[in-house]
């Protein structure tokens, strides 16, 4: 029958403390069950149940910054909506000689909403209006100082960090969570291999006295 994780667990450490017991660990020693494997079994059990711990402090950790990587993207990406907003008035009350600022930074569409995209887009603009001086006295009157500018500029470059960390959170449970199926896979194979030679080495009242002492009813 399947086991839960906590299942597994605690059988786990039941038959492999239990299988020292007298009467049991000699007979099974000879088909490769000794003592060595039995204390082999103890810390693979012990390295599950911390790598179960660090998966679920992992799985947090991502949960976490994701929430706080889609807050800042909001941020960066209505400081963007509001800055083309003041390109629009700037084009209408100190227009260009030529053409329109709005036009020479290609805002024109829908802001981005994707990570990747919205700070390709960011760094453009920002970058166009610092390399155009018209451009940022035209928009200077409306807030948009080089100060400010290059504040949103570093707004940008904090996105690329919180982001990093998150597909690092995002990467270390993805491991984690292979880690604890390969120890959970392990566990269970060996548990299965064990009650198959108790079947074969005991049988009748022995054999189930056995398998409750190790508690491998269960498996």
């Amino acid at each position: 029958m399947a086991l839960t994780r906590d299942e597994l667990l605690d059988t786990a450490g039941v038959t492999y403390t239990n299988a020292a017991e007298p009467g049991i660990g000699g007979r099974i020693a000879p088909a490769g069950f000794d003592e060595q494997w039995r204390l082999a079994g103890l810390e693979r059990t012990t390295s599950l149940q911390t790598k179960i711990t660090q998966q679920q402090n992992a799985k947090g950790e991502q949960h976490n910054l994701t929430q706080i990587l889609q807050d800042a993207q909001a941020v960066r990406r209505g400081e963007l909506i509001e800055l083309k907003q003041a390109v629009r008035t700037a084009d209408t009350i100190s227009p260009p000689a030529e053409g329109s600022y709005y036009t020479r930074l290609n805002l024109k569409g829908a802001t981005p909403r994707g990570h990747a995209s919205l700070v390709a887009f960011a760094r453009t603009v920002y970058s166009a209006i610092l390399e155009q001086p018209d451009l940022l006295q035209a928009i200077s009157g409306l807030g948009y100082t080089q100060e400010q500018i290059e504040a949103l500029l570093q707004g940008i470059a904090g996105l690329e960090t919180l982001n990093a960390r998150q597909e690092k959170a995002k990467g270390d449970y993805q491991a984690l969570t292979q880690e604890v199926k390969a120890l959970e896979k392990a566990l269970w194979a060996d548990l299965s291999a064990l009650k198959k030679v108790i079947k074969a080495l005991f049988s009748g009242e022995e054999e189930s006295q056995v398998l409750a002492t190790l508690q491998l009813t269960r498996l």
